[in-house]
């Protein structure tokens, strides 16, 4: 694949992401929701209003519980919008401190905001769909300690999908991967619930999945990618295996060749082995045994090594991992040493069955560095 179609795939890619997210936005998805009260009509009282801030004699803390009464009492999408609008512009200039975001946290109410859930630049929220969100969001900027220990403690309590996605994030700036980290994302991808009902906050939350990537990842991915659930959780599933192997191919490998459901899915399965990086030799040698191996058919193998090397990617802001883009004379220094190895393997009598896919591939490649390698030579 020559650079233009690279480009072009993580074009089209990032485009099918947003128009499913945006599908689900208009059809009003019942995991959108962070586990809200039903919103009360505009004549019912709005219980838990600025009493509930008795815990703190902060008047910025009492302002958080005025706006979840108004956010409440608005009779409409726009004005809810609006208001939270309104106090999220003013919010640079006032002086909220950790101990103000967690006060409304442990009072453990809530509002919607208007608002969908949209990732910025550093995992940080563009937008907040639910008031505790956007106060997980912001404790994080500002306290990452305490908004770790936040997040534990509403991991370990069956949190709403969309501050489970936060919290992870909360909790991995602080403590890196580990077992804990592993855990709790492992927990939200068995959830079938939200699953089947995915909230938005619940798909970006698979980054935590990439970002600790780890051998029991894959089968708890592989398992969403199938027809039970929706689009968009299949696309957030698959995306997450693909960007997973493109960053830990060397401990995926041996998880990614033996998952029974991916062995069903042979086109998938060959995509991830073609993001090995053939340059490095335990890589090398996980690719040659899957395609030397008799259980491999001819159509998964063609596709592997017509994908190889697989360079695809989608940019876009994500909660934990940041998108590598590779310099353009490194991914022509990769197709280059993929070109020798295909060549060396075309020789090889162990690979022989795979002889027309490899002659193809040393074609395409031929053609594309053929065309790459003057334009690094000019001055």
């Amino acid at each position: 694949m020559n650079r233009k179609s690279r480009v072009m795939a993580a074009l089209v890619a990032g485009v099918i992401l947003c128009a499913l997210i945006g599908w689900m936005r208009s059809r009003g998805t019942p995991g959108n929701a962070s586990r809200l009260e039903d919103e009360p009509a505009p004549s019912q009282p709005v219980s838990g209003d600025v009493s509930n801030a008795k815990q703190t004699d902060s008047l910025h803390a009492k302002r958080l519980f005025e706006l979840r009464r108004d956010l409440l009492a608005a009779t409409d999408p726009a004005a809810r919008r609006a208001r939270f609008l309104q106090f999220r512009e003013q919010l640079h200039q006032d002086g909220f401190t950790a101990a103000d975001w967690l006060a409304f946290l442990d009072s453990g109410e809530d509002a919607p905001t208007g608002e969908a859930f949209s990732v910025g630049p550093g995992g940080n929220l563009r937008e907040s769909p639910t008031l505790r969100v956007f106060a997980l969001d912001v404790l994080g900027q500002i306290a990452p300690e305490s908004a770790a220990k936040v997040g534990l403690r509403l991991l370990t309590e069956a949190p709403a999908p969309d501050e489970w996605a936060i919290a992870l994030r909360n909790v991995a700036r602080v403590q890196g991967v580990d077992d804990e980290l592993r855990g709790h994302v492992l927990e939200g991808l068995a959830n079938t619930e939200w699953a089947l009902a995915p909230s938005v906050g619940y798909l970006e939350g698979f980054d935590a999945a990439v970002f600790s990537a780890s051998p029991p990842m894959i089968p708890a991915l592989s398992r969403l990618t199938t027809m039970e659930y929706p689009a968009a959780t299949r696309f957030a599933a698959t995306l997450a295996l693909q960007r997973s192997a493109s960053q830990s191919f060397p401990a995926l490998a041996s998880s990614i060749a033996s998952d029974p459901i991916l062995a069903a899915n042979p086109e998938l399965r060959a995509d991830l082995f073609a993001r090995a990086d053939l340059r490095e030799p335990d890589q090398r040698v996980w690719v040659a045994t899957h395609l030397s191996n008799a259980a491999t058919s001819d159509a998964e193998a063609e596709a592997l090594i017509r994908a190889l090397p697989n360079e695809n990617q989608r940019l876009s802001n994500n909660l934990l991992t940041e998108t590598q883009i590779s310099p353009l004379q490194d991914l022509l220094g990769e197709q280059l040493q993929t070109l020798a190895v295909l060549q060396q393997w075309s020789q090889d009598p162990a690979l022989a069955a795979r002889g027309p896919s490899f002659d193809a591939a040393v074609q395409r490649l031929q053609n594309v560095t053929a065309q790459a390698i003057p334009a690094f030579q000019r001055p």
